[in-house]
């Protein structure tokens, strides 16, 4: 059998398992355990969606509201029946790791947003001593350089050059 047969096969044998894959993902499970639950692995269930463009964009989809879903549980802990639970202990880890999750998967739509302000005031004197100290480092190079002053060169060192480099002096 011709391999492109056989993957196109095996794509439409498995469509009914991706699409309650995509399902369970809407519902908030992550993608891993709702490919355990339709007893496909996600190498194979990211070859399908890759295989089709409707399907890619429905998988795009279906991730956010996974990521959504989960947000929605941090405020109702009680109602989803993914990972809700009763006892006060374990829905705060959940919570702490359902946010743990969901700021390295959707950094800047779920992650920790920091503000950085600078905030600088100098006083006047303050300056006017940086000022002096500027200029004392300025006078103290300028004075402290020796120099000498190199003479314009004569004719005969011009001609001790061969003559095809003449045309570059």
């Amino acid at each position: 059998m011709c391999p492109y047969i056989g993957s196109m096969i095996s794509t439409y044998n498995n469509l009914p398992k991706v699409m309650q894959v995509l399902e369970l993902l809407c519902q908030g499970y992550t993608l891993t355990k709702a490919c355990d639950m339709n007893t496909i692995t996600p190498s194979a269930f990211k070859h399908i969606i890759a295989s089709d463009v409707q399907l890619q964009a429905a998988f795009e989809d279906a991730e956010q509201r996974s990521y959504d879903t989960m947000a929605d549980l941090l405020l109702n802990p009680f109602d989803n029946r993914v990972f809700g639970d009763t006892d006060v202990k374990k829905i705060r880890i959940i919570s702490e790791n359902i946010k743990w999750y969901l700021s390295r998967k959707r950094p800047t739509q779920y992650g920790d947003k920091s503000i950085v302000e600078h905030q600088i005031t100098a006083d006047r004197a303050i300056i006017d001593a940086m000022q002096q100290g500027k200029q004392r480092v300025i006078n103290s190079v300028v004075t402290d350089v020796a120099y000498t002053v190199v003479e314009k060169e004569t004719q005969p060192a011009k001609a001790a050059l061969p003559p095809e480099l003449l045309q570059f002096v």
